[in-house]
């Protein structure tokens, strides 16, 4: 539903003749060097300095503008024209032409997708535009590992933040090797069914019973403006786990239980002789 979105501005609204976009933007990346167990892969990451600006073209025919209004990917936003803001607009009139430039000061992944201007003018007219930010695939990072439980179900998600959607998605089984410090291989999931979230193919990976997958699995998303990593580790906590916390529990509750019978035995036998002692001083002062 997420993509969907994208392009339903296209469809809403006819922009030919009365707005278009002049420039659309593409976010500027890099890769960097992402490690998890002490192993290294390659992680794209957006270069939050780079500004991106998109143009947008509105036949106004030196008619008075009423109102500028925004929507990112179908949903409202508040944009004002200060250039003290990190998403902003401008103005500039070029004979019976208008251009209005959107400046995104710090973009970072969110910022991808469709952006739609209307304008709102005099003659009660709406002028509609639709530009596009894009990006290669970027890959939420998963901080942690992934846990489960033996002989339950268990899903890991390639969660994508950026428009257009990858091409293809694949999946590896990450197998350490030990003899190499941050070396590894990567090979086919076992008995793992691959599932489409929001349109995108293959972007979950999921087993109905994951007792046997502990370990360490890659997702790579790719598209034709570039490639991007993302590692899972998966623990499985066993059934014999999940009772040891019990057992625990249950011996220090057991030590506590010794503990206050000899405490109120001790206590008990110390209260008798005091009260022997009491008795026998009371006599003697007779």
């Amino acid at each position: 539903m997420f993509f969907l979105t994208l392009f339903l501005p296209l469809f809403l609204h006819s922009v030919a003749g009365e707005a278009h976009c002049a420039q659309s933007g593409t976010l500027t990346t890099y890769i960097e060097r992402s490690q998890m167990r002490g192993m290294t892969y390659n992680k794209t990451a957006v270069n939050r300095t780079k500004a991106i600006q998109l143009m947008y073209d509105v036949v106004a025919d030196n008619l008075e503008v009423e109102s500028i209004s925004w929507k990112h990917n179908g949903e409202p936003i508040s944009i004002e024209g200060s250039v003290n803001k990190e998403i902003y607009y401008l103005t500039a009139r070029h004979e019976l032409n208008m251009m209005i430039t959107l400046h995104i000061q710090m973009p970072n992944a969110r910022v991808t997708g469709n952006w739609t201007m209307s304008v709102h003018t005099a003659d009660s007219a709406e002028h509609v535009a639709v530009c596009f930010v894009q990006s290669p695939p970027i890959i939420r990072s998963h901080l942690g590992a992934v846990r489960g439980k033996e002989g339950k179900p268990l899903s890991l998600t390639c969660s994508l933040e950026t428009y257009p959607p990858p091409q293809t998605i694949t999946w590896a089984k990450v197998t350490p090797d030990e003899s190499v410090g941050n070396e590894y291989t990567l090979g086919p999931v076992p008995n793992a069914t691959l599932i489409s979230v929001d349109g995108v193919a293959n972007a979950r990976l999921q087993w109905t019973d994951a007792t046997a997958f502990s370990g360490f699995y890659m997702c790579t998303a790719e598209s034709s403006l570039g490639v991007d990593n993302q590692m899972f580790e998966v623990r499985i906590k066993g059934m014999k786990a999940v009772l040891w916390p019990c057992i625990g529990i249950i011996l220090e509750l057991f030590v506590l239980g010794i503990s206050i019978f000899f405490y109120e035995r001790a206590q008990t036998k110390r209260r008798k002789e005091e009260a022997s002692k009491n008795l026998l001083d009371r006599s003697k002062a007779q």
